[in-house]
């Protein structure tokens, strides 16, 4: 009774409430285990919940010195599809910005973690109704994943159809 989305639900619920007890004493598995949280809150669309958990990741991970840096970059991530699914651009863009910085410092300019920021950042973009900021972000993303992961990557035809659409926006 319910279906398989009550059912994920009462899992995710279960863990968001059991987590913080039981991995009090190890900071990295927590903030894993929040950002992950938030993400999967975030798929069955429970936004407040996945909000909640992710500001939460990012919170213990910033007071952990960059030693959670790729797990702050990948909260801070999620973070900025919620917000960006829920309207809250500026906030988006400020998320988005700060992952990427993390993702450039951590992986360097030409990683395939700032590829994905870019993209993310030019779903921002054309989402708040920037077309030529979209197209600006998108292009750099693209290049760094043709480069990276190759043309017929999932990733890299995902980002062409983003720019194709933020490309019919000008005009």
């Amino acid at each position: 009774i319910g279906g398989p989305d009550v059912k994920v639900r009462g899992l995710l619920d279960h863990a968001a409430e059991t987590a913080p007890d039981e991995l009090a004493s190890d900071p990295v598995a927590l903030a894993d285990m929040l950002t992950t949280l938030g993400l999967s809150y975030f798929r069955v669309a429970d936004y407040p919940a996945a909000e909640e958990q992710l500001r939460t990741a990012i919170a213990l991970c910033r007071g952990q010195g960059g030693a959670l840096d790729d797990t702050l970059a990948l909260a801070l991530g999620g973070l900025m599809g919620l917000l960006t699914e829920t309207g809250r651009h500026d906030e988006a863009r400020a998320a988005g910005e700060e992952a990427l910085a993390i993702s450039r410092r951590r992986h360097g300019e030409r990683s395939t973690q700032a590829a994905e920021q870019l993209a993310s950042l030019g779903v921002v973009a054309i989402r708040s109704g920037d077309p030529n900021k979209a197209v600006e972000l998108m292009r750099e993303a693209l290049a760094l994943q043709t480069e990276l992961l190759g043309a017929g990557d999932v990733f890299t035809i995902g980002t062409q159809l983003n720019l194709a659409g933020a490309l019919q926006a000008l005009d």
